[in-house]
Order: C-alpha cells, then structure tokens, then sequence
C-alpha cells in the first residue's frame, strides 16, 4: 500500500521536489473525521511537508516530505509541538525491514499498486 501512495504522491505533486521527497506515516489512537482534517492542515503547515492522506477509519495520516528540508522524526516532532492532537512516527521494526517490499499478487497493497500503475 505504501508503493502505491509513494506513486500517488510522487506523480500528483504540486511542489518541486528533485527526487527528495521521503513517505512517513504517523499513527494515532483513532480519530473522527474533523480530527483527521486538523492532523491533515497542521501536517501541511510544516515547512517540508509536500502531500498529506488521511484514510478511514483515521489512525494513521500518510505523507511525503522533503528530506533536504527535514527527517520524518522531526516532522513528527514538530506536529506533536504544535498541534492540538498528538500521534507516533511509525518505525517499521528490523523484521519488517528485512522483509523488503510488501508487495505480492495476492494482497490488497498489489491490487492498489496495480490501481496506481494505470495512470
């Protein structure tokens, strides 16, 4: 799934990026729908920040920054700081890491890949 975002965001973005932009996610305990619209405006207030997604059911926001500008870490950090709603930078664990892209044929995150590829 995130391959596909990845695709989405690079491909979909209004702000020059030369090929710095990084995918983060930060997760939250579950927020309702105005909830998310806030992580979603104070997540696009920081500087680095390109895109920012929100998905249902709202525990996690999704989003592509520049890592020329910032590390996904104070980004987190920052948005902590400075906003009303607090969430966790997500840091995938040495087995997900070693497990390499998450990708196969029979998996909903293939399926979006292969939506994604289309355009």
């Amino acid at each position: 799934m995130l391959l596909g975002l990845d695709l989405y965001f690079n491909n979909s973005s209004t702000k020059p990026h030369n090929g710095t932009l990084a995918l983060a996610r930060i997760d939250f305990k579950g927020l309702d729908s105005l909830q998310a619209e806030q992580v979603v405006f104070y997540l696009k207030k920081q500087k680095a920040v390109n895109n920012v997604m929100c998905l249902k059911p709202y525990t996690s926001a999704i989003y592509t920054y520049d890592i020329s500008q910032h590390t996904a870490a104070q980004i987190a950090q920052l948005f902590n700081a400075t906003s009303p709603i607090t969430g966790t930078l997500f840091k995938p664990t040495k087995l997900q890491l070693s497990q390499g892209c998450p990708l196969s044929a029979n998996t909903f995150t293939y399926k979006l890949y292969k939506y994604f590829s289309q355009f």
